[in-house]
């Protein structure tokens, strides 16, 4: 019991883990066509017939962001994303059956799986922060392990069967079923492979059948051929030359994404060999039937035009079983080295999740901040009766993996939502979330005529830098071009610190943003704090003549 309460603290420690990024994921992508879409019969079927065969993935993003606040379903979310990682660390303890009079669960196995899935993610913020991307790639494999616990739960564990448990696994059968495409099929296989391994063949049966229609209804939709017109080159292609393609080019590319669950799958096994010399068959053979699910999981995208990335979210899936059965064997095992094998394998994932966390989260801060941002300019614009509006494209700071990041498609119901007749967008090439965000010191000073500095922002570049390096944004009222000479193209700005250190940080006078009717030059301030500094001087100058057109110097209090 004791064990079991411990359980439950580290679980909730990982669902506070997941959920402070959650809570920052801002609205994006398909998050507005799905808005608008809405759960309405007539909807549902169009889109069914015209675009997809997933309805259980479709009506899930459709009801939780038109009916659910925001911070509800983010945080059911964030909760799926849990219970994913507590289903498989539950499933070695199903399969053998042997421990089952043992009511404790292994902490340490929620652990390496929590982070084996984060580390190991193709593409994250897609597959599990993104709310469109979850209710495909996350829900999906949710739902899917939960029917593999269950079934395995009533094919091992359980003395007595009721009538329930054919209801149960009826509806966990479809709904992992009808998920997306190569988690259907291989969800089918895997209840197949289960004739063979475990007794009660008869639900077994119905866990096929339920599992098939869904797989069916998601596969044979007529929305599926409508889409596949829009991908000429790939369809154009003889199935023999797919193949060669994807097997020979694209699988190799798809499993090296894996390589750190690779990693902790060969760490975990030598040490599994070395510390116990029994293993039980039946894990052995789970392991391979996973090991295989995850392989042909990604094979079966060789009708797919493109693979990678979030529909690489079912090949790392059936390898976390994996994962999880060896960790828990030598978590059975009484060797003193048990502890020691512990600290390798969370030692080594905490290496590379720490950092990933700590980026993630400050980028999703930030893109929340520049989410805001744009609603603001969206609203202001509206506000003057206009109907096309120019916003800024989303900046992502650093992050471990680029692939981490959330999806940046256009999507063209966004005017809809908005109420507008058209969204362009364009390029900032700096964290303009800092707006909100950043250290703000007040300057209100005129550098030429009408040209006022407004406000200098102070802010982290990146979370994991422990140098002094800090971005700086400098806010003028109006455009700078609107009062340099002919031949002006820098804009010079020295940092002066309080011993007379003397730093140096120009920028072109063409790299000035407009966002909501301010104007901004972003920099850097290197070795130097700004708390440090004494002042700064700001002009125009010519490079070609080698002259200053406008300077003024502006004395720091703070």
């Amino acid at each position: 019991m004791k064990n079991n309460k411990l359980f439950i603290l580290n679980a909730l420690i990982i669902y506070i883990i997941i959920l402070i990024p959650s809570l920052n994921t801002p609205f994006q992508s398909d998050d507005y066509s799905y808005f608008l879409k809405g759960i309405s019969w007539e909807n549902s079927i169009s889109h069914y017939m015209g675009w997809s065969g997933r309805l259980i993935t479709d009506f899930t993003s459709s009801f939780l962001l038109k009916y659910l606040p925001y911070i509800i379903y983010e945080s059911l979310n964030a909760c799926v994303f849990l219970l994913l990682c507590l289903f498989i660390s539950i499933i070695p303890k199903l399969i053998i059956r042997n421990n089952v009079t043992n009511s404790n669960f292994s902490s340490v196995t929620l652990w390496i799986v929590f982070l084996a899935y984060w580390i190991s993610n193709p593409n994250l913020g897609q597959t599990s922060f993104w709310i469109v991307g979850s209710a495909n790639y996350l829900w999906t494999i949710m739902w899917a392990s939960l029917y593999f616990v269950l079934i395995l739960y009533i094919t091992n564990i359980k003395k007595e069967l009721e009538k329930n448990d054919y209801l149960y696994i009826v509806i966990l059968g479809f709904l992992a079923g009808c998920s997306n495409e190569n988690t259907s099929v291989s969800v089918v296989l895997f209840t197949f492979t289960l004739f063979f391994i475990e007794q009660r063949k008869k639900i077994i049966s119905v866990g096929f059948l339920s599992s098939l229609i869904g797989a069916l209804v998601l596969l044979l939709a007529p929305g599926n051929r409508v889409r596949m017109q829009t991908e000429d080159f790939w369809y154009s292609l003889s199935t023999k030359e797919q193949l060669r393609i994807h097997i020979y080019e694209r699988m190799p590319n798809a499993i090296s994404q894996y390589l750190h669950i690779y990693l902790l799958i060969i760490t975990a096994l030598i040490i599994l060999i070395l510390i116990k010399k029994k293993i039980n068959n039946k894990s052995i053979l789970y392991v391979g039937v996973f090991f295989i699910l995850s392989l042909f999981s990604n094979f079966i995208l060789a009708k797919s035009p493109i693979i990678g990335g979030r529909n690489l979210n079912t090949g790392l899936f059936f390898l976390l079983p994996v994962l999880a059965i060896i960790v828990y064997e030598f978590q059975n095992s009484k060797s003193r080295e048990v502890k020691l094998s512990n600290f390798i394998l969370i030692g080594y994932s905490l290496l590379f999740f720490i950092p990933s966390y700590i980026y993630f989260t400050f980028m999703m801060v930030q893109s929340k901040n520049q989410y805001q941002i744009r609603e603001n300019i969206i609203n202001t614009v509206k506000k003057d009766n206009k109907d096309t509006i120019t916003i800024p494209d989303w900046n992502f700071t650093r992050l471990l993996k680029p692939s981490d990041a959330f999806d940046t498609y256009r999507s063209p119901s966004m005017p809809e939502y908005y109420g507008v007749k058209n969204i362009t967008y364009k390029i900032v090439n700096f964290n303009y979330g800092a707006l909100i965000e950043g250290d703000k010191y007040p300057i209100n000073k005129n550098l030429k005529g009408n040209l006022k500095i407004l406000n200098i922002y102070n802010y982290t570049i990146d979370p994991m830098d422990f140098t002094h390096k800090k971005g700086i944004i400098i806010e003028f009222n109006e455009s700078i071009k609107n009062y340099i000479q002919e031949g002006d193209n820098l804009i010079f700005i020295h940092f002066i610190d309080k011993k007379g250190q003397f730093i140096n940080s120009d920028r072109l006078i063409d790299s000035e943003i407009e966002l909501n009717n301010k104007f901004y030059i972003d920099t850097s301030l290197d070795k130097i704090r700004i708390s440090n500094l004494e002042k700064i001087i700001i002009g125009f100058y010519n490079t070609n003549t080698q002259k200053e057109s406008t300077e003024i110097e502006i004395k720091l209090d703070k």
